[in-house]
């Protein structure tokens, strides 16, 4: 089992706990994304995931490293984020 400072950083965990929870994460602009503005629906000028559940506010850069891999590379946070968003399109 993942320690619970692990679990806080890991950004695949709260990828699909906000995808299970019926509340995606929202593209920002920023880091500390605290407006309506700082909201970017297009993935390519976001710079973060601003995850909010149960009153817990976290982002992760979108080049965030995770622990998925694909041919022995790891694959950033655009990446999965974008796959998920395409996901019933392929």
């Amino acid at each position: 089992m993942a320690s619970s400072d692990a679990a806080a950083s890991d950004p695949l965990l709260y990828l699909r706990q906000a995808i299970a929870s019926g509340r995606p994460p929202i593209p920002t602009t920023t880091a500390d994304a605290t407006s309506n503005t700082d909201a970017e629906q297009n993935l390519a000028k976001a710079t973060h995931l601003l995850f909010n559940s149960d009153g817990d506010h976290r982002t992760f850069p979108l080049t965030a490293i995770t622990r998925f891999v694909s041919s022995d590379k790891p694959v950033d946070l655009r990446s999965i984020y974008l796959a998920w968003q395409k996901k019933d399109v392929a």
